[in-house]
Parts: C-alpha cells; structure tokens; sequence
C-alpha cells in the first residue's frame, strides 16, 4: 500500500514558491507610498528571491553529500523544481511592468 506523504513536492511546491513570490512582490508594491518606490522594492524583492532559490538548487547536492540529512535528501529531489521557481520568479519582473 502507498501512503503519499503530506510534504509538498514537484508541481505543487513550485506553485507555492510562485503564489508566494506573487504575493511578495504586491505586498513590496502596496506598502510602499510611491508607486514608483513600490516597483523598485518588488523588482529588488524578486531578484532577492530569485538568487536564493537559484542558490538553493544549484548547491543542493554538494550540500547532500557534505550533510547527509532528510532534508538535503529532499533538496536534492527537489531541485529542478526550486530551479523552475527561481526562474518563474525572474518571469514576474516584467509582469510588474504590464499595465
């Protein structure tokens, strides 16, 4: 019998690293006075986040191997979907900028 664990994987942790980006980037937006001010905090907010993440997947498994953990182990696993989210973050720049 397969029991599906309740952690997030593949697709679904990609769409919350998305939702949770998108709602980064309108929060920097809406608390800041100045709408101009507002869209350099959210671009500065998606490029912060975008670095991360792509730091994340691209040093997941020499994390692996030097700490051998079950979260390394899911980090590993999960990689190429961090690396999808660091991208989907770079793809919300420009969607700032679209009236």
């Amino acid at each position: 019998m397969n029991i599906q664990s309740k952690s997030l994987r593949s697709w679904q942790l990609f769409s919350l690293i998305a939702a949770l980006v998108m709602a980064m980037s309108a929060t920097a937006i809406a608390i800041q006075p100045d709408l101009i001010d507002g869209l350099r905090s959210a671009i500065r907010a998606t490029a912060r986040s975008s670095f991360v993440l792509f730091l994340i997947a691209f040093t997941a498994s020499a994390f692996a191997v030097l700490v051998p953990s079950p979260l390394s182990k899911a980090l590993v696993r999960e990689r190429r979907f961090i690396g999808s989210s660091s991208i989907a973050t770079q793809a919300i720049r420009p969607e700032i900028f679209s009236p």
